[in-house]
């Protein structure tokens, strides 16, 4: 498909604010996957105490013709059928409450697994060597996922289609709960561990431009002290030579100071 990110595909790094995101919603997938499995089980009980209801109610209007025809044996079927309109045609079963749910909670995971693991728009993707090999081989926590989701896919159409067997599918489901969440952890913690790694070479970059610029300012440091002894040997010139030294001196004490607080942070 456009824009997805394979294996050995190289990304830009994101920055620290991408990367909370990308934990955030890495870790949001454990809540989504299970909150996914109970309303699938949720909405399966519904269907099968509505379907328990209509089947007492047709056995009632059943019981209640059987009882008005042996009451009306002389009176013809027409005003037998009169008395009693309706019957036998069951009403129109209500919505599952919680199907709606179900539906939305397997699109924000879908979308979010979509994100994760092949980026589009703003979003990165499998943008490092660990997440690809998490993500796909030699890991495939890419197509187990979408697995789960299928599946998940099969019980809302069952579902939404009044079929008769959804039960053994939403029972597959719940089957994958656990395996799914404990995928779904290691994910988080990949994602975890990418940060972690990008925060440290973020650190050793700062340290190292921090060493260059302290050893530029012990350098201009002694260029200014150099500068003040050969303004005192220059004669008539050294005033106004010694007044450039002494600026020079004044900005290299100024970003000792610098360097000092920003070592501080």
């Amino acid at each position: 498909m456009p824009g997805t990110v394979r294996a050995g595909t190289p990304t830009t790094p994101p920055d620290g604010e991408k990367l909370s995101a990308l934990i955030n919603m890495a870790g949001r997938q454990r809540m989504l996957s299970q909150r996914l499995v109970l309303h699938a089980v949720l909405a399966a009980q519904q269907q099968a105490q509505q379907q328990a209801q209509q089947q007492a109610q047709q056995q009632a209007q059943q019981q209640a013709q059987q009882q008005a025809q042996h009451q009306a044996q002389h009176q013809a079927h027409q005003q037998a059928h009169a008395a009693h309109p309706g019957q036998g045609k069951p009403p129109a079963p209500a919505a599952l409450p919680a199907l709606p749910v179900l539906r939305d909670t397997l699109e924000r995971m879908a979308r979010s697994h979509e994100r994760l693991a092949h980026g589009g728009g703003e979003w990165p993707g499998a943008f490092s060597d660990g997440l690809r090999q998490a993500y796909f081989a030699p890991r495939n926590a890419d197509a187990r996922i979408r697995d789960f989701l299928g599946l998940a896919q099969q019980v809302l159409n069952g579902l939404e289609g009044r079929r008769a067997n959804v039960d053994a599918i939403v029972q597959e489901l719940v089957g994958e709960a656990t395996p799914i969440l404990e995928l779904l952890n290691e994910l988080t913690l990949a994602h975890e561990a990418e940060a972690a790694l990008r925060a440290r070479q973020e650190r050793m970059r700062h340290q190292e431009l921090m060493d260059r610029l302290h050893a530029v300012a012990r350098e201009a440091k002694v260029v200014a002290f150099n500068a003040q002894v050969a303004a005192h040997r220059a004669g008539s010139h050294g005033p106004e030579f010694g007044v450039v030294a002494a600026r020079m001196g004044a900005i290299t004490e100024e970003m000792e100071k610098l360097l000092q607080q920003a070592r501080a942070r």
